[in-house]
């Protein structure tokens, strides 16, 4: 595998169902958590697709706002996001948001994992409401 920059990002995310996931993602590992179920992941991989890390590797989160709402939903998907490059953090939420910079790491997530690790995040939902910058 090739060498990649290092990099951490924690997020949670939960929707309106009550439903919760933790993931963490370095530039060589996937770990997923539910909180319901205990501390040890439900789900691990080290084998990460390369074309998607250089994609992530490329995300420049200190461009990225904090806060991402859109105003006319009231329920749904929030993501919390910790994204942590070259020592330092950037915190980041989404809620019933698009974010398109953000939009490989959740791909690549959803690509990898089991389909009951899965989580919603709908780009042609989020971007009817998403609000236009």
């Amino acid at each position: 595998m090739p060498e990649f920059k290092p990099f951490i990002i924690e997020f949670d995310w939960y929707n309106g169902s009550g439903e919760e996931r933790i993931f963490r993602l370095t530039n060589d590992s996937l770990f997923v958590y539910n909180p319901k179920k205990g501390s040890e992941p439900v789900f691990k991989t080290d084998k990460l697709p390369a074309d998607s890390i250089k994609k992530i590797e490329r995300i420049n989160v200190y461009e990225l706002k904090t806060d991402y709402t859109s105003p006319g939903i009231r329920d749904g998907v929030q993501i919390r996001l910790d994204f942590t490059k070259q020592e330092t953090t950037r915190k980041i939420h989404l809620r019933n948001y698009y974010q398109k910079d953000l939009s490989p790491i959740i791909e690549m997530i959803n690509g990898i994992v089991p389909p009951n690790h899965k989580f919603w995040y709908d780009k042609e939902w989020l971007e009817k409401y998403t609000p236009k910058e």
